[in-house]
C-alpha cells in the first residue's frame, strides 16, 4: 500500500495558530509534525512506499531523509493534489492509496497497519473523520483513482457520498491518532500532554511555558 501526504508551503502553514506561535515557530512545528507522520508511515509494515505531493523545499528535504518519494504539487489545492497522486499511483501499478494529512503527529505505525489490514477488498474506501470540524483525516481507497476528493469543511460526509456514488464498499473508522489534527491553539496543549510523546510535542514543550 502506498501512502500519500500533500504538503503546502510550510512558511505559510497553520495561520490559525498565529495568536500563539510566530511564523518561524509555525514553520518549525509543521516540519516536526511532518517528520512524525513520515516516521509512523515508514515504520508501518503494510506501507510499501510513501509519496509526498509538494513543492516545498523543506518538506522535500525531510522526505528524502526518511526515504519518501516526491510528486510535484499541481498547485490547485488539496483535493487536486490528492487526485493527482491517485492518478500517478494508478499509472504506476499501485493497488491502493492511503491519504494522510501532515498534521496528525500522534498517529502510530500500529494504527496505520490496523487501518490497512481492515480495509475491505477493492473496489473500496475506508474513511476516517476528524473529531472537531467534520473534516477528513485519512482516506484509504483502492484502486487509487476511484473517487473524487472534496477537502474542506464538512468533507467527511462529502467523501462518504463520493465513495458510495461510484460503488465503493465504504468503511467508516475512528482512529485515535488520526482523529487528532493540529489546527487550533487548544490542540497544542493536547499535543504537549500526549503520552508517549512525539517530535512535535517535544518541540512545543520547549517553546511554550508549562
Amino acid at each position: 500500500m502506498w501512502a500519500v501526504i500533500p504538503v503546502k508551503d510550510l512558511s505559510t502553514s497553520k495561520e490559525r495558530l498565529s495568536s500563539v506561535l510566530d511564523a518561524d515557530q509555525r514553520k518549525a512545528l509543521s516540519k516536526h509534525m511532518l517528520r512524525d507522520v513520515l516516521t509512523a508511515l515508514t515504520g508501518a509494515d503494510l506501507v510499501s512506499r510513501v509519496l509526498l505531493v509538494t513543492n516545498d523545499p523543506i518538506a522535500i528535504d525531510v522526505a528524502r531523509q526518511l526515504g519518501a518519494d516526491i510528486l510535484p504539487d499541481p498547485g490547485k489545492g488539496l483535493s487536486a493534489a490528492v487526485k493527482a497522486a491517485g492518478q500517478h499511483l494508478q499509472q504506476s501499478g499501485a493497488h491502493g492509496m492511503l491519504f494522510l494529512p501532515a498534521d496528525v503527529p500522534s498517529v502510530t505505525s500500529e494504527e496505520i497497519d490496523d487501518l490497512i489490514s481492515n480495509h475491505p477488498a477493492p473496489p473500496s474506501a475506508t474513511i476516517v473523520q476528524a473529531t472537531t470540524d467534520g473534516g477528513t483525516n485519512a482516506i484509504l481507497v483502492s484502486p487509487p483513482d476511484q473517487m473524487e476528493f472534496h477537502f474542506g469543511k464538512g468533507s467527511f460526509e462529502k467523501h462518504v457520498k463520493a465513495a458510495k456514488k461510484v460503488g465503493l464498499s465504504t468503511e467508516i473508522r475512528q482512529v485515535a491518532g488520526l482523529s487528532r489534527d493540529v489546527d487550533r491553539p487548544q490542540d497544542l496543549e493536547d499535543l504537549i500532554q500526549l503520552t508517549p510523546t512525539c517530535a512535535a510535542g517535544e518541540y512545543l514543550r520547549l517553546i511554550i511555558p508549562g
